[in-house]
């Protein structure tokens, strides 16, 4: 089992060292891994473990904790495993690992060796979801099935499955190695319960994802960044092993679960996770973002004396430096967006390299700001050349120009007032006249950033996009300085990148505000969406529009963690034509905040659920339905028992719990979207069981101790023991005991994770995991 990674021997002959770094520029780099080099639970550095039932959208049977007898690293392997046992209200638990608000990467190989379970219901997988998800959902976000196996305890254990799932136009669309209608085409395994390394190289230069097993090729699919743009944004990577579910591809969206052919425990172990970046000569550096007739746009590949290089220049567009067979170009762009492209031919094989190049960028005045103090001197203002072009530079009543005013920059020397500054461009694709409005500094200016120009609502508005003006004029801010490590460092206002790598303002405590200069064009009444983080929750804040609330104070709920973003829906809000300012005014601390959306208001209800299911029991009743639609989003559903509301779920599989055995209920799903519509609501009647009838012992009713174990293991029941098994993660029978005991003998195992199998009279069962030392 590869492990280590190691330095290779340094290299002291000069031709050698070459031939090295030649070699290293066309191989990937290691920029993840985890090696389960240590025993415990996972690295909370690297895995975040999510836990929790409710069918996770799949009507998945499973509970996941984040308990060792569910996950557990030992041995240099990360060991997942399914139990089947009475669990909040689940008869099964298994464990599911993410790295999301740690770790995600865009592009590159993302592999992981591992060895599957084999029982009917299983289904593991090692799969990538869009780190967008929180902000646009579900499949918006994009997600990314490396291996995906549906077990049904015969052929189909062997089974891999590889697909990709997006938005088509407002439309869910997959396409992978198997359908719902041809699922057995995939790649077929010819041993999954031994180790394999699955795959997937992420191509942004070829734009596909190609996925391997073994380094055998299972299959390959195109991502056209135009239609696929999901897939060109990063993703985050989940571990997990469900057990049953309503996605069995053979079951047509019926539920898939354990029978008695099912074998428990179940087991998905992990050698180890990887993530390498894309060889470095894939990518032609440069701007991706031109104006009309841009010159000298450079663009380039790592320069190797072992390399060929053969560049092919858009149509219109010059070259103005570098040379067609160097390893850059200096390219005049045309007036149009186009692609640049280089034959790059290597020693390992020839790459047929692109790069689109968008030209619809926008021309402007770039300066230190908008303020200047007064009779400044040597004040520098410039626009981006363009090829042939001319210039035609002025200043404001005051100032002076100092030097020429025709070339693509300009000196001017300051005066007493503000005023503004022009420039008029005749360059090859049109003539642009652009302006600069600066302010004299410490007259309380307050101006709209970026770009001096108001936010238009409806809209989106990132918090790191407040109002130029500084302390006291468009925010106040308990610390003079940022904070953090985000945009905006020279003002006061505390900012970082932690919503999934986005700015957002953080460090908020009572009493602070910030101010942003808005437009709106009508009257008119919007729905709020922001972006929010709280560990704990916190709070309360109000958005005040020209100085007056009009949405009342409300809370960030807790997200979890202070990176862990979430969209909050605070409510209504009506906006004017005479409207200009709009303030964050943080009554509380405690949270922070990311993007706030103005969204027009929907009227639209999601349709009704279908397919509702339920499997009752004695005291609780298991539902599982399909999902609504909605023009935009369904939010959560509400789960009413006789008109009651007992439960608001976002899964579309919920358990009620505190049920009277044998009686008749009649259960309700109503679909809410995301600004409170609520669908026509679905109802069916169903009767709980006998409650003698359940066999799965709840844990509470058992006991063992210690664990871990070094020699003797104890069982403490409260009802009468049969029989005890011990088995390994093979399943393998270790010690079998017949009868009553106290305690069983376990020092001749060696040490690692385990199973004890205690049957009790009326049939009773529970499988307990234990360590032995």
């Amino acid at each position: 089992m590869r492990k280590n990674f190691k330095p290779k021997e340094l290299l002291t002959i000069t031709a050698l060292v070459i031939s090295v770094l030649v070699c290293h520029s066309q191989t990937r780099e290691l920029v993840w891994s985890d090696e389960f080099d240590y025993t415990g639970l996972p690295d909370k550095d690297k895995w975040v473990m999510q836990t929790g039932g409710g069918g996770w959208g799949n009507a998945e049977l499973q509970y996941y904790t984040d308990r060792e007898e569910n996950v557990y690293v030992d041995n240099d392997v990360l060991t997942i495993t399914a139990l089947e046992e009475s669990f909040a209200s689940n008869d099964y638990t298994s464990a599911r690992l993410t790295t999301q608000g740690l770790h995600a990467w865009k592009h590159g190989r993302i592999e992981a060796r591992l060895k599957l379970p084999y029982s009917r219901a299983m289904w593991p997988a090692f799969w990538a979801m869009g780190s967008s998800i929180e902000e646009v959902g579900w499949p918006e976000c994009g997600e990314i099935d490396i291996l995906e196996v549906f077990c049904d305890g015969g052929e189909n254990d062997s089974i891999v499955l590889n697909t990709a799932h997006w938005d088509n136009n407002g439309s869910y669309a997959s396409y992978g190695s198997g359908s719902f209608d041809s699922w057995k085409d995939p790649y077929v395994s010819s041993s999954p319960q031994e180790f394999h390394v699955y795959a997937l190289e992420w191509d942004d230069i070829s734009d596909n994802m190609t996925f391997y097993v073994d380094d055998e090729l299972a299959f390959r699919i195109d991502i056209d960044p135009n239609t696929m743009s999901e897939f060109h944004q990063e993703f985050f990577i989940i571990l997990n092993l469900a057990v049953g579910g309503n996605k069995f591809p053979w079951m047509n969206g019926a539920l898939y679960s354990p029978d008695a052919s099912t074998v428990f425990p179940q087991t998905m172990v992990i050698d180890y996770v990887r993530v390498y970046s894309n060889p470095s000569y894939h990518n032609i550096t440069g701007d991706s973002m031109a104006v009309k007739g841009q010159a000298n746009m450079i663009y380039s590949l790592p320069y190797d004396t072992t390399f060929a290089y053969n560049w092919i220049i858009p149509a219109g567009s010059e070259l103005s430096g570098g040379g067609l067979d160097s390893n850059f170009v200096s390219v005049d762009w045309s007036c149009d967006s186009d692609s640049i492209k280089c034959e790059l031919t290597t020693p390992s094989g020839t790459y047929y390299l692109s790069k689109y190049v968008d030209a619809s960028k926008e021309n402007s005045i770039a300066s230190d700001g908008y303020f200047v103090d007064s009779n400044q001197t040597d004040i520098e203002f410039e626009v981006i050349e363009v090829s042939e072009g001319k210039y035609k530079w002025t200043a404001p009543s005051g100032a002076s120009i100092i030097g020429s005013d025709s070339s693509s920059m300009v000196t001017i020397d300051w005066g007493v007032a503000g005023g503004v500054v022009s420039c008029q461009i005749f360059g090859p694709c049109d003539t642009l006249l652009l302006t600069k409005n600066m302010r004299i500094s410490g007259q309380g200016s307050q101006v709209p950033y970026p770009a001096d120009i108001a936010h238009i609502l409806p809209g989106s508005i990132l918090a790191t996009d407040f109002d130029y003006g500084g302390e006291g004029v468009a925010y106040h801010d308990s610390n003079e300085e940022n904070q953090g490590p985000g945009p905006r460092e020279d003002e006061g206002v505390d900012t970082e990148y932690a919503d999934n790598g986005g700015p957002n303002v953080g460090w908020i405590i009572a009493g602070e505000w910030i101010e942003y200069t808005i437009s709106v064009e009508d009257t008119v009444e919007l729905f709020v969406e922001l972006r929010a983080a709280s560990q704990p929750g916190g709070g309360p804040m109000t958005i005040l529009i020209d100085g007056e609330d009009r949405m009342g104070e409300f809370d960030i709920p807790s997200t979890g963690a202070w990176d862990e973003f979430m969209s909050i829906y605070p409510g209504k809000i009506s906006l004017y034509p005479s409207d200009t300012i709009m303030r964050y005014n943080f009554v509380g601390g405690g949270y922070n905040i990311g993007t706030i959306t103005f969204h027009e208001l929907d009227t639209e209800a999601p349709s009704p659920i279908s397919n509702l299911s339920i499997t009752p029991s004695g005291k609780y009743a298991a539902l599982i339905w399909n999902a609504a639609t909605d023009n935009k989003l369904v939010l959560e559903y509400e789960v009413y028992v006789d008109d009651i509301l007992k439960e608001t779920v976002s899964d579309t599989s919920v358990t009620i719990t505190d049920l009277t055995p044998e009686t008749t209920y009649t259960a309700e799903i109503v679909a809410v979207d995301w600004q409170g519509n609520k669908s026509e609501g679905v109802s069916q009647n169903f009767t709980t069981t006998d409650n003698s009838s359940n066999k799965v012992l709840n844990e509470s009713m058992v006991s063992i101790y210690p664990n871990p174990v070094h020699d003797f293991i104890s069982i403490e029941s409260e009802i009468a023991v049969t029989s005890v098994v011990i088995i390994d993660n093979l399943g393998r029978n270790l010690i079998e005991t017949n009868g009553e005991f106290a305690q069983i003998d376990v020092s001749s195992l060696h040490a690692g994770i385990y199973y004890i199998i205690i049957k009790t009279e009326n049939n009773g069962h529970l499988t307990k995991p234990f360590i032995k030392k």
